[in-house]
C-alpha cells in the first residue's frame, strides 16, 4: 500500500504491507502501513471489502467500503464504485467521509497494478485543502503450482 498526500506544500508518503483474501466475488484487504517517509506519520490500520458483479464477459462493477485509521483520533471511510473492463483497466468514483469526492483510474498488467486517484475537497475543507493525490503500485504474488507427483 502506498499513499502520497500533498497538503500545505508537503508530501507525506506511507508504505506498508498487508494481506488480501479473495473468494469467488468477494475481496477483503487488511494492512498496517509501517513507515511514513517525510513527516513520520504513523498510519495504524487499513481495512476494505469489495464484491464483484459480473455484467458480461468484459465488464464488472465493484462496490467497495474502506476504513482508514490515520491516528487514534483521526479516521475516515470511503464508499466507492469501480467499473472494470477486461479484468485490466478501471475507473472509479467515490465519497470520503471527510467531504471529499474521489476520482480514479488504473490498470493491471501481468501481476502489477498501477492506479491513481484524486480527491476533490468540498465544504469547509475546500478552503484549506486543495485535494489529495493517491498512487497505488501493487504486485500480486502468483499462486504456486504444486505438482503432487514430484
Amino acid at each position: 500500500m502506498s499513499d502520497i498526500t500533498l497538503q500545505d506544500n508537503k508530501t507525506n508518503a506511507c508504505f506498508g504491507f498487508g494481506i488480501n483474501y479473495r473468494m469467488k466475488n468477494f475481496v477483503f484487504n487488511f494492512s498496517i502501513p509501517t513507515y511514513a517517509l517525510l513527516n513520520k506519520v504513523n498510519v495504524p490500520l487499513y481495512v476494505s471489502a469489495e464484491y464483484s458483479f459480473d455484467l458480461n464477459n468484459k465488464f464488472e462493477l465493484k462496490p467497495e467500503i474502506m476504513y482508514n485509521g490515520i491516528t487514534p483520533s483521526q479516521h475516515f471511510g470511503d464508499i466507492r464504485l469501480q467499473a472494470k473492463y477486461d479484468d485490466k483497466y478501471w475507473m472509479e468514483l467515490g465519497y470520503r467521509t471527510q467531504n471529499e469526492l474521489l476520482i480514479g483510474v488504473g490498470g493491471e498488467y501481468a501481476n502489477v497494478k498501477l492506479g491513481y486517484m484524486y480527491g476533490v475537497c468540498f465544504g469547509k475543507l475546500a478552503h484549506t485543502n486543495r485535494g489529495q493525490h493517491e498512487v497505488v503500485l501493487a504486485y500480486r504474488i502468483p499462486k504456486a503450482v504444486v505438482d503432487m507427483n514430484n
